[in-house]
């Protein structure tokens, strides 16, 4: 399979795999979207080819994101029964927005809950070589989509909410994550005899990562507060 081939295939079956989801319930949503696209990262990765799983995780996030904001943005009740914690974090958001009071802009708040996650998706894609790590992923990308997809129901200027509601750090994040799943996942395939990548290239990877991580949390403790005011300034809740 081509490079191209793996592309077209991510994204044709991450958009597959969310609309059929969304006719099930929320909790097989998760599974098929991570099911289509977990032997595509495993391969890559056996291959040795970290850079190209990189890539495709990369686009298999924004594919789910993509569709999972449409839907919400066009069906936000069907919406609102599929996604796991959709409709809480759109509660929490919607109301910092809208007063400016939330965990979003608090470091004592946002910070613990970062860490857990990332903790909780350490053991995970440890114990399973990635594929609950994907798993674990793909259930946060979709209640932050749902958040935007609703939100984008609540715009005065749709262009203006379109670039501001997946800020920066939170890109950051899910680059950084997607890094320190591959050295993850890379240890767990040593460990059972499996291909690796090497001690040194796991090294610069996690290296990499983690310094993904910490500019997401300082962006988001510095830029939040503007974002908060641009975005209550472009909707109506």
């Amino acid at each position: 399979m081509t490079l191209t081939t793996s592309l077209l295939y991510v994204v044709l079956s991450a958009i597959g795999a969310t609309l059929a989801g969304a006719g099930l319930n929320r909790w097989v949503l998760p599974v098929l979207q991570t099911a289509v696209f977990f032997p595509v990262y495993f391969r890559h990765l056996q291959h040795k080819e970290w850079k190209q799983a990189f890539g495709l995780s990369l686009v298999w996030a924004v594919s789910l994101s993509a569709t999972v904001s449409l839907l919400s943005w066009y069906a936000p009740e069907r919406a609102s029964e599929m996604i796991i914690n959709g409709e809480q974090y759109q509660a929490e958001m919607f109301s910092w927005i809208a007063t400016g009071e939330g965990a979003e802009t608090d470091i004592g708040r946002f910070l613990p809950l970062q860490v857990t996650h990332l903790l909780l998706f350490t053991v995970l894609t440890l114990v399973s070589g990635g594929l609950l790590g994907l798993l674990m992923g793909s259930v946060l990308l979709n209640y932050m989509s749902f958040y935007v997809g609703t939100l984008l129901g609540h715009a005065t200027n749709v262009i203006g909410v379109l670039a501001l509601a997946w800020p920066p750090w939170a890109m950051l994040r899910v680059a950084g994550f997607i890094l320190i799943a591959i050295v993850l996942s890379s240890l767990a395939y040593r460990r059972v005899g499996l291909q690796s990548l090497g001690f040194d290239l796991e090294k610069h990877i996690g290296r990499k990562g983690l310094i993904l991580l910490i500019l997401d949390i300082l962006l988001k403790w510095g830029l939040a507060p503007l974002w908060q005011t641009w975005l209550s300034r472009l909707t109506v809740l």
